[in-house]
């Protein structure tokens, strides 16, 4: 019993800690994209992948945006341009999207193994 306790915890440690490390990842590759848009001067881009521009913020807010429009859009601009940063980024974002998400619901699943067998 007291090993399930450890055991649990430390996974819940290590999913939380693997989770910071995804959504550092993950704004490290936006705030790329959005560098390579601006320099590529593709403004309808930037707002498909919900980029807001903000005063005072240097990479702006992000807003809610819709996934397959993003997803489209990513891959009409590579088609016309050949450039494999929109490819790249689309793939990353399909790949990676639920992600975050599964962490979130190991780590309260760790957490909840943990509070039952008190």
């Amino acid at each position: 019993m007291i090993v399930l306790k450890i055991f649990s915890g430390l996974c819940a440690v290590y999913f939380f800690i693997t989770l910071i490390r995804s959504l550092i990842s993950w704004s490290n590759k936006y705030k790329t994209f959005i560098d390579f848009c601006r320099l590529e001067g593709d403004a309808e881009t930037i707002s498909y992948i919900g980029y807001k521009e903000f005063y005072g913020e240097e990479y702006g807010l992000r807003k809610s945006y819709s996934l397959g429009a993003a997803l489209e859009r990513l891959n009409s601009q590579y088609e016309k341009t050949c450039k494999k940063e929109y490819f790249e980024y689309g793939e990353y974002i399909r790949i990676n999207r639920y992600k975050s998400i599964l962490y979130v619901i190991v780590i309260f699943l760790c957490i909840i193994v943990v509070t039952v067998q008190m």
